[in-house]
């Protein structure tokens, strides 16, 4: 059985996309290819115990993860993440805890052929580039004054209190959506950092309802019939 999920890698100044295979078949034993350093190679340890913490046994068979391209070096444990969901998924779900962990997960579905046909003009990547700068040192000018926060992702509790005052109607939205699919903490708070971030995006000093909803359909996997 082959799944993938994709990563990413900085080398030099680009940021590279790193694709992450996971075959299981017949056999036994861990192999790890495409020029992982040590920690990486590592990350088998990490995984087996933290899918043992919350209920998982990885199967008795060969596990192989190939990691492309394999030109590039991978380094750090920042992969963990991406090879722990593959194992996950070989498994059948995804737990709530590890969602907990990313800000945005979302189901691709396969794009129709109308689409694909259509002619009309997508937004350039030198308009989408100068809407993602404007909005970095839009965060950067609001935690100037602290040290060891830069960007909305880093925002601790306190100042996602702070910086995400929500009107009554975005409250009731967003305490709908919490019940409705049974949401943690930390999903909320990972939902505010991704409105605060949308409403960047589009130059709005306060988050309103709509950047909220659209923070709420940036976690489908925490829908039920993803958890199982």
């Amino acid at each position: 059985m082959l799944v993938s999920v994709f990563g990413s890698t900085v080398f030099g100044v680009e940021a590279n996309l790193i694709t992450i295979e996971v075959n299981i078949g017949q056999g036994i034993g861990y192999h790890l290819v495409g020029l992982p350093d040590n920690v990486v190679k590592e990350s088998n340890f990490r995984i087996a115990a933290a899918l043992t913490n919350i209920g998982y046994k990885l199967p008795g068979k060969k596990i192989t993860i190939n990691m492309a391209p394999a030109d590039i070096r991978k380094e750090g444990s920042a992969y963990d993440l991406p090879l722990a969901i593959e194992m996950q998924r070989y498994l059948g779900k995804i737990s709530g805890p590890l969602l907990d962990r990313i800000d945005i997960h979302i189901e691709v579905e396969v794009v129709p052929f109308e689409k694909l046909a259509d002619r009309t003009p997508a937004e350039s990547s030198e308009a989408i580039r100068d809407r993602v700068s404007a909005a970095r040192e839009v965060q950067q000018k609001r935690f100037e004054d602290l040290e060891n926060t830069h960007y909305n992702a880093q925002m601790s509790s306190r100042q996602i209190r702070k910086y995400c005052v929500l009107d009554a109607a975005s409250t009731q939205l967003l305490k709908s959506a919490m019940e409705r699919l049974s949401l943690s903490a930390r999903a909320y708070d990972r939902i505010l950092k991704v409105a605060r971030t949308i409403a960047d995006l589009e130059g709005e000093e306060a988050v309103a309802q709509s950047h909220i909803a659209e923070a709420i359909q940036y976690r489908s996997l925490d829908r039920e019939g993803w958890l199982g």
